[in-house]
């Protein structure tokens, strides 16, 4: 058997130590609390510029958790789970654009610092789809959080378009040729 003080489930980062900064923002990202979830959103925003920072934000999957903030406002509220898997509580909807704002910014400059094989890894988590809903569904009143979706999609060659067209071009008329509902 394994002596107590060997455990590697004991063993805690150095103090000071990139490891540390990285676990006390990303419990901070658990907390039931949005204003302290956007704070340690954009925390993540500032460090990750630091490539010791970067590794263990990257290594540990930390992104996930931002990644999963990016839930529609007002469609679908994040809820705050404990332990067991349980509801404590629902996002308070007026915190949930400012909450995905800060996810927004966040993602966009871990995508600014990370090299191609990296920010395949926020592809494969569903990051795309995630920026594209937020910036979908977010209200006209909050044009930032609009802006800032759009930017990271931006750095991912994601181009949102335009639903409604002002001016038909050749293309819009070619996609309504076959609409037989006009």
């Amino acid at each position: 058997e394994m002596p107590v003080e060997d455990d590697p489930k004991l063993d805690r980062p150095a103090y000071g130590s990139p490891e540390l900064e990285c676990k006390l923002v990303c419990d901070t990202l658990s907390i039931h609390d949005e204003k302290a979830n956007a704070r340690a959103c954009y925390i993540v925003a500032n460090c990750v510029h630091r490539p010791q920072f970067r590794q263990v934000f990257m290594e540990r999957h930390y992104y996930l958790k931002i990644i999963s903030y990016l839930t529609p406002p007002n469609k679908q509220l994040i809820e705050y789970l404990d332990r067991n898997g349980s509801c404590v509580r629902k996002m308070d909807m007026k915190m949930q654009e400012n909450l995905n704002k800060a996810a927004c910014v966040a993602l966009t400059c871990l995508t600014e610092t990370l090299k191609d094989s990296e920010m395949l890894r926020l592809v494969h988590a569903d990051l795309i789809p995630a920026l594209l809903v937020c910036y979908a569904s977010s209200s006209e009143q909050r044009e930032d959080v609009k802006q800032a979706a759009l930017s990271c999609l931006r750095m991912y060659n994601v181009s949102v378009g335009h639903r409604d067209p002002m001016y038909p071009d050749v293309h819009t008329q070619v996609d309504t040729y076959f609409d037989r509902t006009s």
